[in-house]
């Protein structure tokens, strides 16, 4: 089964984070995992149980491209979102399955579109 839960701005690239003072990274991160949790309840999305293996799917809809270190880096504030509201229950190989694409957004469609399969595919 698939669930789609969305941020609703792009994520950061991992040079911003890198660069944000200790004290914006920790409200950004609170407001992510508040984010997170609101949109898996809205769904209806059960927490991951003991172990279980979830393919985790991350397409960040931004106003450039990042390369790709970038990109990955900055998805990790969104991924310890996740298991704070339980979606994965590891962020380890062994319990997802991640995959991080980008695409070009014009105009005010910038988001961030989080895919979690509960079956691994």
């Amino acid at each position: 089964m698939m669930y789609v839960l969305k941020l609703p701005y792009p994520t950061k690239s991992n040079n911003e984070l890198v660069r944000m003072h200790w004290a914006a990274y920790q409200r950004h991160r609170r407001e992510m995992d508040a984010i997170m949790q609101a949109e898996r309840r809205k769904v209806g999305l059960l927490t991951a149980v003991g172990g279980e293996r979830r393919k985790v799917v991350i397409t960040r809809y931004g106003p450039r491209t990042l390369d790709h270190d970038n990109l990955v880096g900055g998805v990790k504030p969104l991924i310890d979102a996740l298991r704070g509201a339980g979606v994965i229950w590891e962020d380890d190989p062994t319990h997802i399955d991640l995959e991080v694409h980008q695409r070009k957004s014009t105009g005010g469609h910038r988001h961030t579109r989080v895919e979690i399969y509960t079956r691994s595919v």
